[in-house]
């Protein structure tokens, strides 16, 4: 199995800092490139990792996260940690993250943003919970004469003001490539465009991500012609309401052979509905719906690994974070900042999942899917 180059060797440790940054939601969590980690003022690093180098210049960078339950949220901050500590290495800049989770709360996250002005870093990176609901929280930042950085999602394009840059996936091109490469799969299997009947289970409906990748998915579907999107399915980003919704989405349209959904998180909740509906086969089984995911979360990657799923166009933290702390490092080296740093994903399918580079769900499979996917591998 191939891993991810970079952070596997501090791993462990820094899934303790993740674990650490998500119980104490309440407070502003302080991670460093160093490894160090302390949530409020007299939490200490257990010293078993110390800074690169007890001279480094300090610079201090805000992060408000809307949530961060998610091995995606997860492993994100894992590859921030790690990107500052090889730019530590490489600079003798240490870049020292401070923290907030909102916990889906739009209240609170202004709040939390409002206290990372307070502490006057070089920047403030948002993980916005409501693409419109951020404008004020962007104003305030701007306000202040601080940088304000989107990650992971945007504000809404529409909106007078926008943030100085965004940090992440183009999540329109996601959806497209994803799209695109199922799409081609079945006219090759012979089911040519308008036999194609679709449900697009999106996240939610406010979630410039989910609108996003939806629209890029249907670039796609235009572009073969003939495809008949039988119904759209909003989860909100919840697993029981995706099962729920998807098991009345199927029953609705039982002619339903192909399947597009947010984000790979949601595959349980519809393996479930699927499962219900006599629909869950792998590739190659009579009666295989076509599934095309977003992310590759671990759960993705197994059902890659084990055919039921056919596509997945990867988010890339590892080539965001690399990009996030760069950027840093250009603000305060007064560069001026671009907004546009959109990174393109892969498409991960049963061809590739094996032996593609840098994927971020191999490094944080459970125990359980790592024999799943081993078995996959060697049944190949």
């Amino acid at each position: 199995m191939k891993k991810m180059k970079k952070g596997v060797l501090v791993g462990m440790i820094i899934l303790l800092i993740a674990a650490l940054m998500v119980s104490c939601a309440s407070q502003p969590a302080t991670t460093t490139g160093g490894g160090e980690s302390n949530a409020g003022a007299s939490s200490q690093s257990d010293g078993e990792n110390p800074p690169t180098n007890p001279d480094a210049k300090v610079i201090k960078v805000g992060f408000s996260w809307s949530d961060a339950v998610t091995m995606f949220y997860q492993a994100y901050m894992d590859y921030l940690v790690e990107a500052a500590r090889l730019h530590e290495e490489e600079t003798g800049v240490r870049i020292e993250y401070i923290d907030t989770i909102a916990n889906r709360d739009v209240n609170k996250q202004a709040s939390d943003i409002r206290d990372l002005i307070t502490q006057e870093p070089v920047a403030i990176f948002i993980h916005a919970q409501d693409a419109t609901a951020i404008q004020s929280s962007i104003k305030e930042v701007r306000d202040a004469g601080i940088p304000c950085i989107m990650t992971i999602r945007t504000e809404r394009q529409d909106e007078p003001l926008l943030a100085d840059a965004y940090v992440g996936l183009d999540a329109f091109d996601q959806g497209y490539t994803t799209g695109q490469y199922m799409f081609a799969k079945m006219e090759a299997d012979g089911i040519i465009g308008k036999d194609i009947k679709l449900i697009d289970l999106l996240g939610n409906f406010t979630d410039e991500n989910s609108i996003n990748r939806s629209a890029g998915m249907r670039k796609a579907a235009d572009e073969i012609g003939g495809v008949t999107i039988v119904q759209e399915v909003e989860s909100e980003w919840d697993s029981d309401k995706a099962q729920t919704r998807l098991t009345a989405a199927l029953i609705a349209h039982p002619e339903t052979n192909a399947l597009f959904i947010g984000s790979d998180f949601l595959v349980p909740a519809c393996q479930i509905a699927m499962q219900k509906a006599d629909m869950w086969k792998p590739y190659g089984d009579p009666g295989h719906v076509y599934f095309g995911g977003q992310d590759v979360y671990p759960e993705g990657y197994e059902m890659l690994a084990t055919l039921y799923m056919d596509a997945s166009t990867v988010w890339d933290h590892w080539l965001i974070a690399l990009d996030a702390v760069q950027l840093i490092q250009d603000i305060v080296d007064g560069k001026p900042i671009e907004y546009d740093h959109f990174v393109k994903g892969r498409v991960i399918t049963q061809e590739n999942v094996f032996t593609a580079e840098m994927i971020w769900a191999r490094d944080y499979l459970t125990p359980e899917q790592q024999k799943i996917v081993d078995a996959a591998e060697a049944a190949r």
